[in-house]
């Protein structure tokens, strides 16, 4: 299992230059113990034809959500992968994203997030995501040596 996660403070370093808080203008509501709460304001320059918030910003606003809670036990991690599952519309004022660690591991960490529109006070979700994540820098431990290629 990996060391140390990531602190508040560190996290709020990263986020002050990320897209999350330079384009959608978002707060971290909660972080820690493995957990991540982000909210976002969605202005009209966001939304689709249809009204509805794009499926990249709620995919972004997923992957941030799931990627923070995993940091905030695992250290710094890059997405390796995600799979998104849309619920729902997006046409709420705000969005809400829930992430949480579902596995640890040496190298690897399971996370998943789930987002919310919000409207009229009530919330209702409107993807469901799930990410491997990839242990970085000083928090990854020695890879073992590549083996060579063979010639053709």
């Amino acid at each position: 299992m990996p060391a140390g996660g990531v602190s508040r403070a560190e996290i709020e370093e990263i986020i002050a230059v990320s897209f999350f808080r330079s384009v959608l203008g978002g707060e971290v509501a909660a972080y820690g113990d493995g957990q991540c709460e982000l909210r976002a304001p969605i202005p009209a320059a966001l939304r689709q034809f249809r009204g509805d918030v794009h499926g990249g910003i709620v995919g972004a606003l997923a992957d941030d959500a799931c990627a923070w809670a995993c940091a905030s036990v695992a250290g710094k991690l890059v997405t390796a992968s995600y799979t998104i599952n849309f619920t729902g519309r997006a046409s709420g004022a705000e969005l809400v994203a829930r992430g949480q660690v579902l596995k640890t591991g040496r190298r690897l960490v399971v996370g998943q997030s789930t987002v919310y529109s919000i409207e009229d006070g009530r919330e209702a979700p409107v993807a469901v995501l799930q990410a491997t994540l990839a242990l970085v820098g000083d928090t990854a431990e020695a890879a073992p040596p590549r083996l060579a290629s063979r010639p053709d």
